[in-house]
């Protein structure tokens, strides 16, 4: 028979795995905060993380229940970051850079890349010049999980505008001009 002793920390550990279990802050509640913090609005947070509007607002709720305080102001048209919000949103910010750092540092051990990749050229260069498809393939092949949308410029654009564009990596944001066959 165990001690009194044995069984008041058994019941002591087990209130306080329960009261962790209770309280225990999830990542995606974190990253649903931060999507309502930068959109202002729980329909377009619910878009941008993929989720259903009444689920990211449930989830921020628990949330908010856990901190013991509102972490948004629902009052107005939009929504806004209380003091408390605010307080809050750099380390949530911190807590989701944290966990894509460990996926990219597992990533790198392993081998496996991750990102985006951007290419610009002139449409003076010909396919004869460079195979960029080959190129592209060649490069998805060994990283399966980098990715390069391709967008091609419309031939009015200057190339004044393709310097201004790469340096922000917006070349992909030029769609391919209709061309009737």
């Amino acid at each position: 028979m165990s001690s009194p002793c044995a069984r008041d920390s058994y019941k002591s550990n087990n209130q306080f795995v329960s009261q962790l279990d209770s309280s225990v802050m999830e990542l995606r509640q974190l990253a649903y905060f931060v999507a309502v913090a930068d959109e202002g609005n729980f329909t377009r947070a619910a878009a941008t993380v993929h989720v259903a509007q009444p689920g990211v607002s449930a989830q921020i709720r628990h949330l908010e229940r856990e901190l013991g305080q509102d972490l948004l102001d629902r009052t107005g048209r939009t929504v806004s970051v209380t003091e408390a919000g605010a307080a809050v949103l750099p380390y949530a910010r911190a807590a989701l850079a944290a966990v894509a750092g460990a996926r990219q540092a597992v990533d790198e051990l392993t081998g496996l890349l991750r990102g985006h990749v951007t290419i610009g050229t002139l449409t003076s260069i010909s396919s004869d010049q460079v195979d960029l498809p080959g190129l592209l393939a060649g490069f998805h092949d060994e990283h399966p999980a980098g990715t390069s949308p391709c967008r091609w410029p419309t031939p009015t654009i200057s190339s004044t505008h393709y310097v201004p564009a790469a340096s922000t990596s917006r070349l992909s944001a030029w769609a391919p001009p209709h061309q009737p066959v």
